[in-house]
């Protein structure tokens, strides 16, 4: 299951948001909706698959990687990048 528009989507928002607001989690996560969203509008029904089921696991371990950084982003804690 190749994604590249979807793909290209998700790292455009992570460059922008990376450069715009200088915060690598908040990019990464935006980057991540974006990507979930894109999926749904250009592939309804994914080919082959037809679900959306890799796509939620992968996410759900990407948030899960980034709880720490959830709770410093809330409590303003979370560090810029250069």
């Amino acid at each position: 299951m190749m994604l590249p528009i979807e793909t290209a989507i998700a790292f455009v928002t992570w460059f922008v948001v990376g450069k715009v607001l200088k915060i690598s989690s908040l990019s990464s996560l935006l980057a991540l909706v974006a990507l979930i969203v894109a999926s749904f509008i250009i592939h309804p029904e994914l080919e082959g698959i037809k679900t959306h089921a890799p796509i939620f696991i992968i996410a759900f371990l990407i948030v899960y990687k980034h709880i720490p950084n959830i709770i410093r982003l809330f409590q303003g804690k979370e560090s810029k990048v250069i």
